[in-house]
């Protein structure tokens, strides 16, 4: 079906429906009041398609041939690809963002058959310089002010620059020979930053209410930014939000509260915010709380908030990447870091668990002051046991059963059977 929700310049749903179809060189664009009226002029005219007759509004396609000069330069190929390239999914708007600049940055005007790896080379250079003009270029045009682009950020610029370039290529644009080479960045997998109660609370008093609503849910959820601003009513029922449009392109059902739920509803009924409301009351904020130089305050970190609750609660590492829409285990890892008290905890439970283990081992109790230990420890020239252990160790093991069995085996020096010990202990407490 060729029909679809209508958004604006500012990837906002306007409530109406875009109805695109094209066949033999024909394309055809409307917009209507409801998704009804959509359905019946998309039959009107594939029927009238079919019977070889004409109908108004359509939009002549854009001769992409490869030979042709339709499509010669970046900008050309720019307006060619707008209504095709990720056309109806979350990040659409972010991705085009990325393309616009690099087009700025290379020149409108530059061809798509002169492009060669050295450009990527160069445009790599400029996200790290930061800025919007090219180094040795000049702009007539205002330039942008961008802070210089981090590693990952860059890999998502190469990212939606490498699929426009695919698309201009397999549309004969450029010749299907002509690779151009992208030297990826390497990742650091960076500092996961959550929110604290206390720091949610706080941006619950300074944020607007709409923002504020925005920021809640989006803890809640774990959804990101994309997906909740693009989210109809239709989606959201009483405890779960039903995403369509995702990062990954799979669509998935998010456990929400009836609480999360109407507050879904109002946001929806009363205007999500924009993306440049949202950075801009978010920026007022962080730095209300002291949080100007923190660049891991952002509002991704809400995200991060619910995936860390997520595991504090003991759900199912499983659980949460199905919960978060995460294609790989090894993102869900990235997000769900531990806290010193979940460490502590995991001590305690290690601890309780050698402690049973032994107790069985042991036929009863544990003697931790056995005689028969330090017997053991007596008879070792240079005291190896303990040099190699903590203290209390060598006892452990004895009262394990192990001692016995040490001495049977025996070895060809004091080091030698001070290994055999040390292996003996950890096949034991590990089981």
């Amino acid at each position: 079906m060729a029909i679809y929700a209508d958004k604006n310049s500012k990837g906002q749903l306007t409530g109406r429906w875009r109805v695109e179809l094209q066949s033999g060189g024909k394309r055809y664009r409307e917009r209507h009041d409801t998704v009804q009226a959509a359905k019946a002029d998309e039959a009107r005219v594939s029927a009238a398609w079919a019977a070889g007759l004409e109908v108004g509004k359509v939009v002549k396609r854009i001769d992409t041939r490869q030979g042709t000069k339709a499509v010669e330069t970046l900008q050309e190929a720019l307006k060619a690809a707008r209504g095709h390239l990720w056309r109806g999914i979350a990040s659409e708007q972010g991705c085009w963002a990325h393309v616009e600049r690099i087009v700025r940055l290379l020149g409108p005007n530059r061809k798509l058959n002169d492009l060669v790896t050295t450009d990527i080379d160069d445009l790599i250079v400029s996200l790290e310089i930061g800025g919007d003009v090219a180094p040795g270029r000049v702009s007539k045009q205002k330039p942008f002010v961008f802070k210089p682009a981090s590693q990952s950020t860059i890999n998502r610029y190469l990212s939606s620059f490498h699929t426009f370039i695919d698309w201009c290529t397999s549309r004969g644009m450029r010749p299907t020979g002509a690779k151009l080479e992208f030297a990826w960045r390497d990742e650091d997998a960076g500092r996961i930053r959550w929110i604290t109660p206390d720091e949610e609370a706080l941006l619950y008093e300074l944020l607007p209410p709409a923002i504020g609503k925005f920021v809640h849910v989006a803890i809640e959820t774990g959804c990101r930014r994309g997906e909740l601003r693009t989210a109809q009513a239709h989606q959201v029922q009483l405890n779960r939000l039903n995403l369509w449009d995702t990062k990954t392109d799979k669509p998935r059902p998010v456990p929400i509260t009836p609480a999360v739920s109407q507050i879904l509803h109002e946001l929806i009924a009363t205007g999500m915010p924009t993306f440049s409301e949202l950075r801009y009351h978010w920026d007022i904020a962080r730095e209300a709380m002291g949080l100007k130089d923190d660049p891991n305050f952002v509002l991704h970190a809400c995200r991060h908030t619910c995936a860390t609750r997520l595991v504090e609660a003991g759900v199912n590492i499983r659980v949460i990447q199905a919960w978060l829409g995460h294609a790989r285990i090894e993102t869900t890892m990235r997000y769900t870091q531990v806290h010193d008290t979940m460490l502590n905890g995991a001590l305690e439970a290690r601890l309780q668990h050698s402690g049973a283990i032994c107790a069985r081992k042991s036929g009863g109790a544990m003697a931790w002051g056995s005689k028969r230990a330090k017997r053991l420890d007596n008879r070792r020239s240079g005291n190896y046991v303990t040099s190699r252990f903590p203290a209390g160790v060598a006892e452990l093991v004895d009262a394990a059963g192990l001692g016995p069995v040490v001495e049977r085996r025996g070895g060809s020096s004091p080091f030698a059977r001070t290994k055999l010990l040390n292996t003996n202990c950890f096949l034991t407490f590990e089981h």
